[in-house]
């Protein structure tokens, strides 16, 4: 018997996770240069990555979540399930 694949959606999850702390925590870093140290906006870098880095985690987000929809919407058009059994033990 042939068994189906079905891609593991969790590597997306992951990778939106570690985009949006580390956004995060560029964020409170700049916030951090703002209030403590008086330091300009401008002067870094760090509000466009954290802008950068929390767009492209959201975007991570929604790609597992259409990606999800995708798979869910292919295996029920054709009444398949989405894994197969291999063998039943029974006692």
């Amino acid at each position: 018997s042939t068994l189906r694949v079905v891609p593991s959606r969790n590597n997306t999850l992951c990778s939106a996770h570690w985009l949006l702390f580390f956004g995060f925590l560029s964020g409170g870093f700049t916030v951090y240069l703002k209030l403590f140290k008086n330091q300009s906006f401008i002067s870094t870098p760090l509000p466009l990555l954290t802008i950068l880095l929390g767009i492209i985690g959201i975007q991570f987000i929604l790609m597992g979540l259409l990606a999800e929809i995708i798979i869910r919407n292919y295996f029920e058009s054709q009444d398949k399930a989405t894994y197969l059994i291999k063998e039943i033990i029974e006692k």
